[in-house]
């Protein structure tokens, strides 16, 4: 009952040093002073193949060998999840061998057994480690626990386990650097030391840990698949890894979540096919009920599954995530009709409760009257949140069934991700909407998202793209009646040529746009056109002009109690007062466009404005004020998350010093 009585370390143990320090804490003799009132138990608990037995294994060799089980060890493998798992009479007889006990001398009752091995260990002086791997359920080990405090019972679970009142040592992902080591150690074991395809390529070396989701036994896997075929590279490995190739003919990932998914209840089963399909990075509690269709309290059903590590708690209280190869192996499971129900449903969610928060965000003055949230900043928590499912919501699928849902959903997102400068989800989401409108003959929705792709494709500094995309949406919508929304392209092409430097063609846009505007009565086009008209017409030197142009979108502004666009009207009259010469008037104009942008908390905008307040108050020699505007725009951009301009803001201010 040595050390030798327990499976060998495996090679390609990695990492874990702080769940290694835990448990070794808990078996150490003497634990809590002696005071324990009884055996101490500890678990290591979480997903299949994540290494919970390797682990266990390691903390129990050095357990032995730092002499604090001179009793013996005993490794018994209850096979929890296969489909004859160990009985506790079976654990009790293998336990009652070990301990020396033969045929003629085990009692004939299970009960009886069970005493009996409970009284030798009573007696037994010295202590003892039980280590019991791939316990399924209580039931199959609460009859044998020692009652002894001198003794330790280590066990292992896919489930939490909490009738046995042990410590849990729960087992996530591997780090990037353990998985790594893993990689290479258990390559240069299984091949050669020579073999060094990890090392020379760390990069695909981290692509393939992604892949397999940093999971040691998909790693391991993939050590193998690596050493039968010596030419092929890291690389070519992690662009064709998935779960079908995550098998090497005597271990499969599929099988492994295979076993503890067939031991799931009908409804935790549902749970776990539903929440696969799940948008984003992880969901709360609301996007579950809707998932679901409102159904009773899921937490009992959610709580099962978390025991048995199919979930993990997210990156926020109160929500739940999945593996991404656990999340890979329920979507195969479930139904097209599970899928298209449950998807419809998220997007009804979404699609409600974002509408309402963008009308927060940029009010437009068509906004309905909210219901759902009670503030400006509830909304934008919410926003803040949801971020990664709303977006990834509108690529779900290619069902065209959702594409109406998708299309009205992504055409709003944009005002919450242009607030918050996330322009690649903007370029995202006016995709999605414009592929899903082309798939369902929605020309109008397809020519909005054509516009807003090119507006995403602006910000990031692809000026041909948003050319082309605006030159799409302004064709699409010239060839319906009317021209009804046409403008609308023509304003953002007069942005895009002017970032080109086609100033001619720029304005020839605005004032097309800005007609067009007018004669239809939409005026908050037509005061956005008139502000971006402007903004050419400075750069091509015709600032009077320039000026009227901005003034003319303040009065439109005013009238329609759009704040958005009177800030902006401002600050580019302040811009166009600074080309005339006239800066103590500019600064003035930035001081009002500052405020506005206050009350908005667009505090990316209100950092760019307090920046040309500042250069305003330098080039009049009011260096102390200039100072002070300085200052306030590092606040701002920090606040924004803009960190590189709010250094750059700072590093002025101290200039003005």
């Amino acid at each position: 009952m040595a050390e030798a009585s327990l499976p060998p370390v495996s090679n390609s143990f990695s990492g874990r040093l702080d769940e290694l320090d835990e448990i070794l804490r808990l078996l150490r003799p003497n634990e809590g002073g002696g005071r324990e009132p009884a055996v101490l138990v500890s678990a290591v608990s979480g997903l299949g193949g994540i290494g919970k037995t390797a682990l266990a294994v390691v903390a129990a060799r050095r357990a032995v060998r730092e002499g604090w089980f001179p009793g013996g060890v005993i490794f018994m493998d209850l096979r929890g999840y296969d489909e004859a798992p160990a009985g506790p009479d079976q654990v009790a007889l293998a336990l009652l061998e070990a301990l020396g006990i033969r045929d003629l001398e085990l009692p004939n009752s299970t009960m009886a057994r069970y005493a009996l091995l409970r009284t030798l260990l009573n007696k037994k002086e010295e202590p003892m480690l039980l280590l019991l791997d791939n316990v399924s359920h209580p039931e199959q080990i609460m009859p044998v626990l020692p009652e002894s405090a001198r003794h330790r019972v280590l066990i292992t679970s896919r489930h939490r386990i909490p009738q046995v009142g042990a410590r849990l040592v729960p087992l996530g992902a591997l780090e990037d650097d353990a998985a790594n080591s893993l990689l290479d150690r258990a390559l240069r074991v299984a091949t050669s030391e020579n073999d060094t395809r990890i090392a020379d390529d760390s990069a695909a070396a981290m692509q393939l840990i992604e892949a397999c989701g940093s999971l040691p036994l998909a790693l391991q896997i993939a050590v193998a698949l690596l050493a039968m075929d010596a030419r092929m590279s890291v690389r070519e490995l992690a662009e064709e890894i998935s779960l079908d190739r995550l098998e090497d003919g005597s271990r499969s990932v599929r099988a492994t979540f295979s076993l503890s998914y067939h031991r799931l209840q009908p409804e935790q089963a549902h749970l776990f096919r539903i929440l696969s399909i799940a948008p984003g990075v992880d969901i709360g509690m609301d996007g579950i009920a809707s998932l679901l269709g409102g159904q009773k309290s899921v937490r009992p059903v959610l709580a099962a599954l978390h025991r048995a590590h199919l979930v993990e708690t997210g990156l926020r209280p109160g929500r739940w995530r999945m593996h991404d190869l656990v999340r890979e192996y329920g979507s195969e499971l479930i139904s097209e009709a599970e899928r298209e129900e449950a998807e419809g449903r998220i997007l009804d969610y979404y699609d409600r409760c974002m509408c309402e928060a963008v009308s927060y965000v940029r009010p437009l003055p068509t906004d309905a009257i909210p219901v759902i949230f009670n503030s400006r900043a509830q909304a934008l928590e919410w926003l803040d949140r949801e971020r990664t499912g709303l977006v990834s919501a509108t690529e779900l699928s290619g069902n065209i069934v959702h594409s109406e849902k998708v299309v009205h959903m992504a055409l709003r997102m944009w005002r919450y991700l242009v607030f918050r400068r996330y322009f690649e989800d903007y370029a995202t989401v006016s995709s999605a909407a414009q592929q899903a409108a082309s798939r369902v003959g929605d020309v109008d929705g397809e020519a909005k998202a054509w516009n807003n792709l090119g507006c995403a494709f602006l910000e990031l500094g692809h000026v041909q793209k948003a050319i082309d995309a605006h030159s799409r949406a302004r064709d699409i919508l010239r060839a319906m009646p009317n021209g009804i929304g046409e403008a609308s392209a023509l304003n953002n092409l007069g942005v895009a040529f002017r970032e080109a430097g086609q100033l001619d063609s720029s304005i020839a846009a605005h004032e097309r746009a800005r007609d067009q505007f007018h004669d239809q009565g939409m005026s908050i086009g037509e005061a956005g056109t008139w502000d971006n008209l402007g903004v050419s017409l400075r750069m091509k030197g015709r600032t009077v002009e320039a000026k009227a142009a901005h003034h003319r979108a303040y009065e439109i502004c005013n009238s329609i109690y759009n704040d958005l666009g009177k800030c902006r009207a401002r600050h580019n009259l302040g811009l166009d007062l600074v080309a005339c010469g006239q800066m103590e008037e500019a600064c003035a104009a930035y001081e009002e466009a500052a405020e506005i942008a206050t009350s908005l908390e667009d505090f990316f905008y209100l950092g760019e404005i307090l920046r040309d307040l500042a250069c305003g108050l330098h080039a009049v020699d009011d260096v102390v004020s200039a100072r002070a505007a300085w200052n306030r725009a590092a606040s701002a951009f920090e606040t924004a998350g803009a960190h590189a301009e709010a250094s750059d803001a700072r590093s002025l201010a101290a200039r003005d010093a």
